[in-house]
């Protein structure tokens, strides 16, 4: 999964495919066994590393390019419930946030993933009213392991700055991927863009904390994902997805 429940397994797949497991298990696509594909000359192929094992590595990360994908099939992990949530910061606190997850990501265990985020606070009933409409940094955390130690592997979180409002505790993964889908309703006509980088530097974080806490509402944001761990045990020229060498994207 993604981060948002109404994103196609389509094209999360066949672009890489980020998400909250990334870390432990890796991209959508590299999880991709097998697809049933329609080429543009009207063939049904099988795309599987027994055959047509070309087509496969293409789907596995090169975008929509080389067909329309009628069916897909997944390698699983088992995984629910995970201990997951927000937490907002005051917007001062941005550059201390960004370089406490750049170090902290580097060495955390591949079963917590996460991101942090600017995020103005919409009204929801965890974060105290009068801050509604705020402009706030953010962590969201997701910790897939034993969600009995979710509590502790949430503490350097709130030791790193004060949590002015979260909304932590254990829940099942399918809920977690749904629960921004009302910050980014369909019909809302939305561009994004995005880039793949490879350290977080000081320069980064700098533009981050300049640019960031002007997101103009609440379905506006900056985002910065971890795509290391599992991503990093597959070989580069192993899938077409071209980002092996990036830790953030």
């Amino acid at each position: 999964g993604g981060i948002i429940s109404t994103t196609g397994i389509a094209g999360l797949t066949l672009g890489g495919g980020v998400g909250y497991l990334t870390r432990g298990f890796g991209l959508s696509a590299d999880n991709l066994i097998s697809a049933d594909v329609v080429t543009a000359d009207g063939k049904l192929l099988i795309a599987s590393e027994d055959e047509n094992a070309d087509l496969l590595w293409a789907l596995r990360g090169g975008g929509g390019n080389f067909g329309v994908v009628t069916s897909f099939e997944f390698r699983l992990h088992p995984v629910d419930p995970v201990y997951w949530g927000p937490m907002f910061y005051e917007v001062s606190e941005t550059e201390n946030i960004l370089k406490f997850y750049r170090e902290y990501i580097k060495d955390a265990p591949e079963q917590m993933g996460g991101f942090p985020a600017f995020q103005v606070a919409p009204p929801l009933p965890f974060i105290p009213e009068d801050r509604h409409g705020d402009m706030f940094v953010a962590l969201v955390a997701c910790w897939a392991g034993d969600p009995a130690e979710g509590e502790k592997m949430f503490k350097p979180f709130h030791e790193v700055a004060e949590v002015k409002a979260e909304h932590v505790g254990p829940v099942p993964f399918p809920a977690i991927n749904a629960a921004f889908d009302g910050l980014f309703p369909k019909g809302i006509r939305q561009y994004w863009k995005g880039n793949y980088v490879k350290e977080l530097s000081d320069e980064a974080i700098a533009e981050h904390v300049r640019h960031g806490p002007n997101a103009p509402g609440v379905s506006a944001s900056m985002h910065l994902y971890p795509i290391d761990g599992a991503c990093k045990r597959i070989a580069p020229d192993a899938t077409a997805f071209g980002h092996r060498d990036a830790n953030f994207s």
